[in-house]
């Protein structure tokens, strides 16, 4: 019998799962620390709440970042990109190119005012 492969995702979420309750464990043998070495149980859960408070905020201080850095990045690609494009495209505009037009010699192909076909 063939074991199935656990997904990329399957495993990153076992990982989450583990590493929160091991905070959460920390979490409550600091509570108990302090309870036992005088501080109530209130100030004990406010500083538990505390913690959990800094952590979310750094979470999100760093997603913040991450997430103007990538638009930096992605405008950053948009504007060279139409630079590029730009700069491609000008040469086709150039009458040094043949042009389909009527001239002197009749309809046909024109390069800087002479017919090429």
């Amino acid at each position: 019998m063939r074991k199935s492969k656990k997904s990329a995702a399957s495993r990153f979420g076992g990982w989450l799962g583990r590493t929160y309750m091991k905070l959460t464990r920390w979490e409550a043998r600091v509570a108990m620390t302090l309870q036992r070495i005088g501080i109530p149980r209130l100030a004990a859960k406010l500083v538990s709440l505390t913690g959990r408070f800094t952590l979310f905020a750094s979470l999100l201080y760093i997603g913040f970042w991450i997430a103007v850095f990538t638009a930096i990045v992605l405008l950053a690609g948009l504007v060279l990109q139409s630079g590029v494009l730009a700069s491609v495209e000008d040469p086709l505009k150039q009458s040094s190119y043949p042009k389909w037009q009527e001239g002197s010699d009749g309809f046909g192909l024109y390069q800087n005012g002479y017919r090429v076909d």
